[in-house]
C-alpha cells in the first residue's frame, strides 16, 4: 500500500469527521476540543506551544492515522521527572529548545496518542505511524528529544519495546464501585477519612453557600468570566499565572457544551465564589476534572469543591470514574488513589539520553532504566 504523511499546524486544516474516526471517543482528542484550543489564541511562540498535526494519508487521501504533536519551548514544570534532566541538560548544552512531543496542549489527561482509523490493524498502522515521526521531527527543529506524554502502562511498554526510555508520575483518580450512594462510600473509608469528611463538609456549608451543578449553556458569560478571575487569583497565591486564557475555557465550554458541568458555591447575591469545570465524556462514562477557581480563600471551600463534590456527582449519575489529572496529596489524602501515568522519551542526543537514563536510575534505585 502506497503511503504519504503530510504535517498540518492547524487542526482547522484536517478533516473533523476523519479525524475523530481516529480519535475515538477521548473528548481531550476530539478535533472541537482542539479547534477550541486554537480559536482562542492559546498556541503561538510566544505561547510556547505550535501545533503540529501529523497524518498518515493512503494513496486514495483517506486518513489512516493521526497524531496530536506540537514543538514546546522554555517551560518544563509539567514534565514531572523530566524537568530533572532538562534542566541539567539545558545547564550543560546537552539539550535545546524546541522539544517535540505528542499529548493534549495544557490537559495531562490519560489517553492514546498514536490515534488509528477503526479499520486499519492498530499495531502495524502505529508502527508506520511512529516511524513517519523519527523522520519528521528532526525536519521540525526539534534536535534533542521527542516525548510521547501522559499514557497508560499498555501503551508504555509497546513504546519501551520500540527504544524509548520510559518514566511515570502519580495520577489521581477515584473509581465508582456502583456505590449507591454517597453515604454508601463513605461507609467504606476509614474512621479517619469519614471524620475529616464530614468536618469539613460542615466547615464548607458554614459559609452560607448555595452549591450548584450547572451544565452547558447554563454556563453563562459571567459565571464563566468570574470562575476564571478566581482561577487567576488561584495561581496568583502560588506565584504563577493561568496557563489558558479566558478565551480557551469559553471556546471549550461553548464547543461542548453537552459535556461540560461546572461544580460551583454561589453568595446570596449569585455571586460566584468558588467551583471546578469539568467534562462527561457520556461515551466512555468518566468524568475529567479541569482547573479549579476560588474567589475568596474560605475554609475548607475549595476542597469540598475539588475532593468531594465530584464524587457525590459521579455516584448521582453513575460515572464509572473521575480522572482529575497529576496526583496530588490532598486528593490522596481524603479516599483518592494515585496510580502511575507514562512518559516515553526517545533522544537524538546520545549524551541527553545517558543523562536521563541516570536519573532515572538513580530515583528509582535501580541498576537500570526499565520501569516494569
Amino acid at each position: 500500500m502506497q503511503l504519504k504523511y503530510k504535517v498540518e499546524s492547524s487542526i482547522r486544516s484536517v478533516d473533523a469527521e476523519s479525524w475523530n474516526l481516529c480519535a475515538g471517543s477521548h473528548l481531550f482528542l476530539q478535533h472541537d476540543f482542539l479547534l477550541a484550543l486554537e480559536t482562542s489564541g492559546t498556541f503561538g511562540r510566544q505561547r510556547g506551544v505550535i501545533p503540529k498535526y501529523l497524518l498518515l494519508y493512503d494513496a486514495q487521501d483517506q486518513l489512516l492515522a493521526c497524531a496530536p504533536g506540537m514543538l514546546k519551548w522554555s517551560t518544563i514544570r509539567e514534565y514531572g521527572p523530566e524537568a530533572i534532566w532538562l534542566k541539567q541538560g539545558l545547564a550543560e548544552g546537552l539539550f535545546h529548545w524546541p522539544k517535540f512531543q505528542l499529548g493534549i496542549p495544557f490537559f495531562p489527561s490519560i489517553g492514546p496518542r498514536l490515534l488509528v482509523h477503526p479499520k486499519q490493524h492498530r499495531k502495524v498502522t502505529e508502527k508506520t505511524l511512529l516511524h513517519a515521526l523519527f523522520k519528521v521531527i528532526p525536519r521540525l527543529g526539534a534536535p534533542s528529544i521527542f516525548n510521547i506524554m501522559h499514557i497508560d502502562a499498555q501503551m508504555a511498554k509497546e513504546f519501551e519495546e520500540a527504544g524509548a526510555l520510559i518514566s511515570y508520575e502519580g495520577q489521581s483518580l477515584w473509581y465508582n464501585r456502583n456505590y449507591i450512594s454517597s453515604e454508601d462510600y463513605l461507609k467504606t473509608l476509614s474512621y479517619k477519612k469519614r471524620l475529616q469528611f464530614n468536618q469539613e463538609r460542615k466547615a464548607a456549608l458554614a459559609h452560607g453557600m448555595e452549591y450548584r451543578i450547572l451544565r452547558g449553556s447554563h454556563i453563562t458569560e459571567a459565571v464563566i468570566k468570574d470562575y476564571y478571575e478566581g482561577h487567576r487569583r488561584v495561581c496568583a497565591r502560588h506565584g504563577n499565572l493561568p496557563w489558558l486564557s479566558i478565551e480557551a475555557y469559553r471556546n471549550i465550554i461553548l464547543s461542548m457544551k453537552d459535556h461540560a458541568y461546572l461544580l460551583g458555591y454561589f453568595d446570596k447575591t449569585d455571586q460566584f465564589i468558588a467551583g471546578c469545570l469539568g467534562l462527561h465524556s457520556a461515551t466512555e462514562n468518566i468524568f475529567y476534572l479541569l482547573q479549579w477557581s476560588e474567589m475568596h480563600k474560605l475554609d475548607r471551600l475549595a476542597l469540598d469543591i475539588v475532593c468531594y463534590r465530584p464524587i457525590d456527582l459521579a455516584i448521582e449519575q453513575k460515572m464509572i470514574k473521575i480522572d482529575s489529572g497529576l496526583m496530588a496529596p490532598h486528593k490522596q489524602l481524603r479516599g483518592w488513589l494515585t496510580e502511575p501515568v507514562y512518559h516515553a522519551h526517545w533522544f537524538y542526543s546520545t549524551a541527553l539520553q545517558k543523562l536521563a537514563c541516570k536519573h532515572l536510575a538513580q530515583s528509582r534505585k535501580l541498576d537500570t532504566c526499565i520501569s516494569f
